[in-house]
Order: C-alpha cells, then structure tokens, then sequence
C-alpha cells in the first residue's frame, strides 16, 4: 500500500505531460526567436559615427586665378571617424550612407562675385554665388545631403576667374558634414 501512495495519480500524470508539451513548444519558440535575432544583427548595418567640422585658418584672402581650386580647411575642431583630410580638403566617405554636408563662406565684396561650390568626386553638386559692392563682409551659407558610396569624396572649390574668401581670427569660413545613416 505504500507504494500506491507514492505513485503519481492519474490527474497528475496529466498535468505533468500537458506541461512537458507546452515546455517543448517554449524552448521551440525560444530557438526560432535565437535564429531571429542573429538573423537581424548580421543584416542590420553597423552604427558607425561620422562628423567633422573645420575652418578655413588663414588670415586674409584665399583666392583662385584663373583655375579652380580645392579650398583646405586646415583648422579642424572636430573629426570623428577620421573621414576629413585636413592636408587636403577632401572628405572620404568610410561606409555607404546618406551624408549631410554644410559651408559657410565669407569675403569683403568690392565689386566682384563670391562663389564657392561643392563637390562629390569631381563632380559639381551645388555652386552658390553673391555679389556684393559695399566692402563690407558678406556671407555664403549652404548645405545638402548627398548620398556616398565608401571611398568617395566631397570637397569645396573657389570656381575660376579670381574668386576669394577672407578670414580672420573669427573663423567666417567653415566646412562641416556628418553621417545621417548608412545604407
């Protein structure tokens, strides 16, 4: 008789598969949703964190002759990621995304057309243009998004034909961009 007492009733045999299965359909879901993620994570692209922002550092007038010239922003305040080249004026892109750049240019207009432009590769993207005849400083400002592939570059160019910006201590000339996301 006392083995009759300890030997699980048939009410409780019950309950004890009926939670086997729903335990077996738990660690199913749990694998599947396993698959899931690891799924999403390789797919999902990397959050990567671009962002410069640089001055033109020069005291007095920048200026073209009659050639297009790359404009080098030499004071750099800051480059996360490394993507601009403050030898240079280029920035690289170094993944594949949607990029936002922004420029402001400066010059003491006497007469004479300030423009600035700004290019993808070596191609021009936007040209931007103001003509003052006061002598006093005016401003260019100017931005857009531009979709990158790795490895291309963006730059801002004085167009030809004697075009300058002045600058100063105050830093009225200025190159920034940053990653919006990657695709």
């Amino acid at each position: 008789m006392a083995q009759c007492e300890n030997q699980p009733g048939p009410d409780l045999r019950r309950l004890v598969e009926a939670n086997g299965e729903k335990l077996d359909t738990l660690l199913q879901k749990l694998e599947a949703m396993k698959i899931e993620t690891k799924h999403e994570d390789e797919v999902k692209p990397r959050s990567e964190k671009v962002a410069f922002t640089a001055f033109l550092g020069v005291s007095g007038y920048e200026r073209t002759s009659d050639y297009l010239k790359n404009i080098v922003y030499k004071n750099v305040t800051v480059n996360v990621g490394n993507a601009y080249n403050s030898e240079t004026g280029f920035f690289t892109a170094p993944v594949k995304g949607a990029y936002f750049f922004t420029f402001t240019a400066a010059d003491m207009l006497d007469g004479r057309y300030m423009k600035i432009a700004l290019y993808k590769n070596k191609e021009q993207v936007l040209q931007l243009g103001k003509l003052g005849s006061d002598g006093a400083l005016h401003y260019l400002n100017g931005g857009t998004t531009v979709l990158l592939e790795k490895g291309d570059t963006v730059n801002l160019r004085l167009p030809a034909d004697h075009h300058r910006l002045f600058d100063d201590v105050n830093n009225h000339n200025s190159f920034s961009g940053f990653l919006l996301f990657t695709m």
